[in-house]
């Protein structure tokens, strides 16, 4: 038994280093890129998401922020297997884990489509995939 709880442990610590890896490219190379010349009188350097359709880039902004910050938090918890032990007894990894994937498919939701529909086409898939894992 003891076995399958560090197995589980292991694995749970490679998904939380693979989110934080994901959250932090994205937030380094944000969806649609920067400008890059001051043609059309938008500062170079700024996210072009961010100047097309700023609450798209706001609510993708704060779900990458949330997702790495709570993998890191569970990369905190699961390296040391007393604070793995009182996480799981207190719930915090639960916790952690759910705004994980949450602001994962929150970003990706924000980031992926240039139309509102399509946005919420996605939302809907990564709602029904949601019910499916937890039923």
């Amino acid at each position: 038994m003891r076995w399958k709880l560090e197995k589980r442990r292991k694995l749970l610590l490679l998904l939380a280093i693979l989110a934080a890896n994901l959250t932090y490219q994205a937030g380094l190379n944000p969806p649609g890129g920067f400008w890059q010349e001051n043609i059309t009188g938008h500062v170079v350097g700024n996210p072009v998401l961010n100047d097309n359709y700023r609450r798209r880039y706001m609510a993708f902004f704060y779900c990458n922020a949330t997702a790495f910050v709570s993998s890191l938090a569970i990369i905190m918890l699961l390296v040391n297997r007393k604070l793995s032990a009182r996480g799981i007894q207190s719930h915090a990894l639960g916790v952690c884990v759910v705004l994980d994937l949450a602001g994962l498919m929150g970003a990706f939701t924000s980031g992926s489509s240039r139309k509102v529909s399509t946005s919420i086409y996605v939302l809907v898939l990564v709602v029904a995939v949601l019910l499916c894992i937890t039923l």
